[in-house]
């Protein structure tokens, strides 16, 4: 059999529909009361089938479409089951023959990210299948909320906007690179914003300084916060607060948490921001 040729959903720009907003006050104590945090960025939705193969990697595991064209539908589906027969027809734990789950996949791309500094190799995708409580409890409740306010045109559009995360409702949980179990968290969409322009507004007001890329001069991104005492003193107050009740090791995974909300994703990154958090907390 032929290599499965993947067809592409064609991607175009959404037409700005509102006008660029600096938050008032109030908004951001809303989003504070709302958790904020989260990736300020661009993204795309992409409806697809998804084959879960170990080893695969997602370009060659995911095959979208756009859901208004039953012909593109039906390729994808013919392309997904024929990697399927490439892959050796694999069986999941109990024996049974793997199928393509048709499926949500959000995009969140690396070179886009506005708000705070990332650690991937490349773009980060979430799919889940459209049965999975992933999808129906988190993730489609806030596609649907942004539909209905005509902020989401067709999918494959890329688009700007908060992502931000929750506990999978299905109570999955992954093993962190200490060997602790914690919970996986599943992405929805928290906000979307007309324009680039608009994006990086919110994530100044949100974080302080744009991360993404460091600005020369700079070596850490707490120098950028630096560079504004306003900002710095207010990043220390919500690192406080993290903290409080917590000691010991509790404490030193409240700061790690802490940097990767609101400093760098990397867990890596985040510990070595751990020693100086500590100094800035006392």
């Amino acid at each position: 059999m032929a290599t499965p040729v993947k067809t592409a959903v064609k991607q175009t720009r959404p037409t700005p529909q509102r006008t660029p907003q600096r938050m008032t006050m109030r908004d951001k104590m809303k989003k504070v009361a709302e958790g904020g945090g989260g990736y300020v960025c661009m993204f795309v939705i992409e409806a697809g089938y998804k084959i879960f193969v170990k080893g695969l990697s997602n370009d060659d595991s995911f095959f979208p479409f756009d859901p208004g064209d039953e012909e593109a539908r039906a390729e994808a589906l013919e392309n997904a089951r024929g990697q399927l027969d490439l892959s050796g027809n694999p069986t999941d734990a109990k024996g049974r023959a793997l199928r393509p789950q048709k499926s949500v996949q959000l995009t969140i791309y690396r070179d886009h990210v506005y708000n705070r500094e990332v650690g991937w190799q490349g773009d980060r995708q979430f799919v889940y299948p459209t049965w999975s409580d992933s999808y129906t409890q988190v993730l489609e409740p806030s596609i649907d909320k942004q539909v209905e306010q005509d902020l989401i045109p067709d999918y494959g559009v890329d688009l700007y906007g908060r992502i931000s995360f929750a506990k999978d409702p299905s109570g999955r949980q992954r093993e962190n690179d200490k060997g602790e179990m914690v919970d996986e968290l599943v992405p929805f969409i928290a906000e979307i914003y007309a324009s680039e322009e608009e994006a990086r507004t919110h994530a100044q007001d949100v974080n302080g300084a744009e991360l993404t890329p460091v600005a020369d001069g700079f070596t850490s991104s707490l120098d950028l916060y630096r560079a504004n005492d306003a900002q710095y003193q207010k990043l220390i107050a919500l690192a406080k607060t993290a903290i409080k009740g917590k000691v010991g090791p509790k404490r030193d995974d409240a700061l790690i948490a802490f940097a990767r909300e609101n400093l760098v994703e990397d867990e890596e990154l985040a510990r070595a921001h751990v020693a100086e958090l500590r100094e800035l907390v006392k």
